[in-house]
């Protein structure tokens, strides 16, 4: 199964987040709000926040828009502008936000529009063998790089995560990139960089300003984690996935405990979910 195969799939979805390949609303929030939480730390004085002029941030594989609705609902300003490979995904993000920008581009056709910030989350890295996984990997990393002027954050499937637990290689499509591959990628940019775990199968790559700094990606994440066990709009076994992936384990049995299973697919879910927290 190749990106596009896997997105196809999903573009009929009713829900709006498992349109875009997440697993549930909860899960693609959480991520929204760790970048945002990163954001803010990284913009120091000029917070994305700030009334005194907005940052600009570029959305890579922005889907239907949710990211720029997020920040929105936060309070953060900034200005905006999201590209998407696919064309159903921009017109769906222009309907449901028409006071953002939105464009269909692809990232491998060459230089991006500047921006202070640069982000892909949840970046699925594929290829038509390992080599062409690797080439993509580089140019996403060097193409987003190259267009922030201060930072990129880049959100990635950790390959070595997926192949060593059953619960993420039940999907084929989930084709990610080690540790040692963002770190490569992010070095050959010629910029800072640092590379973080943020949940039990994605990596956080960082290129430009604070990745020297003392930011603790995992501190924000296990945090998060407990935050969103409280969130009311999902079901506590997607809330007690979550925090297993955030590698908050306390948090995510207290919400198994109070899980009814009572839908198609929870058994399985809270099998899964038990799996990684038994490795």
């Amino acid at each position: 199964m190749s990106v596009t195969d896997y997105y196809d799939d999903h573009a009929a979805h009713p829900d709006a987040a498992r349109r875009v390949g997440w697993r549930n609303a909860l899960g693609q929030t959480y991520r929204f709000q760790l970048v945002g939480e990163l954001l803010d730390a990284l913009g120091g004085e000029a917070r994305l926040d700030a009334a005194a002029g907005q940052q600009r941030l570029l959305d890579v594989g922005c889907g239907l828009g949710d990211l720029f609705g997020f920040l929105r609902r936060t309070s953060r300003r900034v200005d905006y502008r999201g590209i998407d490979v696919r064309q159903d995904f921009v017109e769906a993000a222009r309907r449901r936000h028409p006071d953002a920008r939105f464009s269909c581009v692809d990232y491998l056709d060459g230089p991006l529009e500047r921006a202070e910030f640069v982000v892909a989350i949840g970046a699925l890295v594929g290829g038509e063998s390992e080599d062409d996984r690797l080439a993509r990997l580089r140019q996403m990393v060097e193409v987003c790089a190259a267009a922030a002027s201060r930072a990129a954050l880049f959100v990635v499937l950790r390959a070595e995560e997926v192949e060593a637990r059953p619960v993420l290689s039940l999907d084929p499509a989930l084709v990610g990139a080690t540790a040692s591959e963002l770190r490569e990628a992010g070095r050959a940019t010629g910029r800072p960089v640092a590379v973080r775990d943020v949940l039990a199968a994605e990596g956080l790559l960082l290129v430009g300003e604070g990745a020297t700094g003392e930011t603790t990606f995992g501190a924000v994440a296990e945090r998060l984690a407990a935050t969103f066990a409280l969130h009311p709009a999902s079901r506590p076994v997607q809330r007690a996935l979550l925090a297993a992936e955030a590698k908050a384990p306390d948090v995510a049995r207290r919400q198994l405990d109070t899980a009814k299973l009572d839908r198609p697919g929870e058994n399985l879910l809270a099998e899964q979910i038990h799996l990684l927290l038994d490795e």
